[in-house]
Order: C-alpha cells, then structure tokens, then sequence
C-alpha cells in the first residue's frame, strides 16, 4: 500500500516536523586545518522566508567543537556542540533545534543582516597540517 494514498506528502511532513517544511542538505565544504574562531560553514535562507534546522553532521580528523550561530531578527542565535573525540557525528531532529527563533531576515537598510547561518569551530586544531574537518546542516525553510 502506498502512502500516498492514506495521507498527502504535506500531511506527512506536518506530522513528522510539526510544520509542512521540505528540508534539505546544506553541505558544506571539507576545511583542511582549521583555526580556532574559523568560519567552517556558512549559508542563507531566503530573505522572504523562517529557516529551520532539523540537523547537522560534522566530521572531523581531530577533537574539535562546533559553534552554530543563525541570526534570528535582530538577535543572533547559537547553540555548542561538542565533539568528544575525532570522526563523525550525524544527528537528525523531528523538531526544530532553532525552535522558537527561526532564521529570519532583517530589513539591511536599517542595519539588519543576511538571513543566516554558520558553524565556528571553537577550539580549532590550530592549524595541525593533515587535520581536517566538514559541516552539513538540515535545514527547512517555510514562507514567513
């Protein structure tokens, strides 16, 4: 029996994540040595839409800990994730992680800025050559 014929694709997505979103994957690019305080990701949402995050995966060759900052209106958001040892941490959310403060945009005329979002890395290797590490975030976007 097919699914779709007992409940719509939007009907799914509301019961799975609480709001008719479709996520994607926003990869990021491998960071060979990174530096503590270095940006190791970075995105955007549209500037007419809430972003959502619903997960992230990071790997890295060395321990290592992840600042996630998102800019909320006129606040910036973030949240710590630490890494206990070297590899890969994969982790996806039937709610939101930025529940409550969405990815949104402020009017840049008045000062505002980009709807976005962006890993640091906390700690860093400080530039251990051979070291590398790479950040991928889940994200919904729904219309404002």
């Amino acid at each position: 029996m097919h699914i779709g014929g007992v409940i719509d694709e939007g009907g799914a997505r509301l019961v799975r994540h609480g709001r008719d979103v479709e996520l994607r994957w926003s990869y990021g690019t491998e960071i060979l040595a990174p530096l503590q305080g270095q940006t190791v990701f970075e995105d955007y949402v549209d500037v007419d839409k809430f972003g959502y995050i619903y997960g992230y995966e990071i790997t890295s060759t060395h321990d290592n800990s992840m600042l996630l900052f998102w800019s909320a209106g006129t606040t910036t958001q973030s949240i710590h994730i630490p890494l206990q040892s070297k590899g890969s941490t994969y982790v996806t959310l039937p709610v939101a992680l930025n529940e409550g403060y969405p990815i949104s945009y402020n009017d840049v005329a008045t000062g505002g800025s980009k709807p976005g979002f962006y890993a640091v890395a906390s700690f860093g290797t400080d530039g251990i050559p051979g070291s590398k590490c790479n950040v991928s975030i889940l994200i919904g976007e729904v219309p404002r």
